[in-house]
């Protein structure tokens, strides 16, 4: 039977974006299982907000649940949170090993003025090219991207998944772990890799040179390869 590698995808991504790497993987005898989770892809929004809790339990019902046997788990950026939280508050013995992709575990901190500047703006709403504006603050200030087209459900949903601290549960990780993050990532930066090496047990830290927050999009074949050689136990 094949190694099987549950994934579960970042904020704004898909399976369908994985599917470079799937291919890759399944190529060496790695049998990877991906997922849309609720909002993304193929499936719809919730029927109301979720917290990171609700797609931890979807997760477990609908995914966890249907895996045949042992597997590795793999967690990118926001699907990394929900594997971080599940690793720390369940002895899963099915998880035999577990890999973290550029994930956040902590709220992003934001200087005293941004909230000033929000409210200002509000009042300035009619001014022409304002929601271009709009989308250059966030995205080249905030570096919220993710948050800019966000509407209803979703946007609630975005704001209480990034507004928990998890990293309380890091070391109560029990899996050996490989931490993967790119040098170049302007998202989440490259030295919360080194707290998470530092924090959970029995764990190794790879960075990709080059790399942003995206290694399955822009270096599929290098990361492919460091996830195969971890489930292995090669040196890559």
């Amino acid at each position: 039977m094949a190694t099987s590698l549950v994934v579960l995808h970042g904020w704004g991504s898909n399976s369908q974006r994985w599917q470079k790497v799937k291919e890759l993987l399944e190529s060496k005898g790695i049998s990877a299982i991906i997922y849309d989770l609720p909002g993304f892809g193929y499936q719809k929004e919730p029927d109301r907000p979720f917290n990171l809790d609700d797609y931890i339990n979807w997760v477990e019902k609908n995914i966890f649940s249907k895996v045949d046997g042992d597997f590795i788990l793999l967690g990118h950026s926001f699907g990394g949170r929900i594997a971080i939280k599940y690793c720390g508050t369940r002895d899963d013995k099915r998880i035999k090993k577990l890999i973290l992709v550029s994930s956040p575990v902590r709220p992003k901190h934001k200087p005293f003025y941004i909230d000033l500047i929000l409210k200002v703006a509000k009042k300035l709403s009619f001014i022409p090219f304002f929601d271009k504006l709009r989308i250059l603050f966030y995205r080249k200030i905030l570096r919220v991207e993710d948050y800019i087209k966000l509407k209803g459900v979703m946007k609630e949903t975005f704001k209480n998944i990034v507004s928990e601290d998890i990293s309380i549960w890091l070391e109560k990780i029990k899996v050996k772990t490989l931490i993967i993050w790119g040098d170049k990532d302007k998202i989440v930066s490259p030295k919360l890799g080194y707290e998470l090496k530092e924090r959970i047990n029995d764990s190794e830290l790879k960075m990709i040179k080059g790399c942003g927050h995206a290694p399955y999009l822009t270096h599929p074949q290098e990361f492919a390869e460091i996830i195969y050689s971890f489930i292995k136990g090669k040196k890559y």
